[in-house]
């Protein structure tokens, strides 16, 4: 429970303080979507076959993810 009021505080903190840093600074949070739409087949190589088993393959899925940014002037 005690938690739960440190973090209320902080937030209650850096709200305030936000307006005196933004006239100097730029600060950004929020939420983006990626969506690479990228993938690989089935690999292959000269190695030995402990580094390329068969079948292997890649495939990388969208992702949505929160950011924070904060820029000086």
């Amino acid at each position: 429970m005690k938690t739960k009021y440190f973090l209320l505080a902080g937030v209650l903190l850096i709200t305030a303080a936000v307006p005196a840093l933004a006239q100097q600074n730029t600060i950004r949070f929020g939420v983006t979507n990626i969506q690479p739409h990228s993938s690989a087949g089935d690999f292959s190589g000269n190695g030995p076959a402990a580094f390329t088993p068969p079948g292997s393959s890649l495939y990388v899925r969208d992702k949505a993810t929160a950011f924070f940014s904060y820029s000086p002037k």
